[in-house]
């Protein structure tokens, strides 16, 4: 009688955690080929990369960042720059970045 007792009390509390606690999820966490999880916090040495796959992050313990592998491109300015005989040039620059 006692373990049932027991069981549904672990059972009542438990549901009551995830009516309380609505935004916590599971835990399971998956991504693409092309983006990368990272997950920091409690119980880890060092934040922990996982380029394309899954991990179980521990809501509210831990924190998941995600980041985009797709190549990006940047566009630099640099309007009325002088130069060393003093003529005023102005330039545009392009570079496309790829994180591996």
């Amino acid at each position: 009688a006692n373990k049932q007792v027991l069981l549904g009390c672990v059972t009542h509390l438990s549901s009551a955690f995830f009516v309380v606690f609505p935004s916590f999820k599971m835990g399971f966490e998956v991504c693409g080929p092309n983006e990368v999880m990272v997950v920091s916090g409690c119980c880890l040495g060092r934040s922990v990369f996982i380029p394309g796959g899954r991990i179980f992050v521990w809501p509210g313990i831990q924190k998941l960042q995600r980041l985009n592998l797709n190549t990006i491109t940047l566009t630099i300015e640099s309007n009325n720059v002088y130069t060393q005989l003093g003529v005023g040039v102005s330039v545009t620059g392009i570079a496309q970045v790829k994180i591996q």
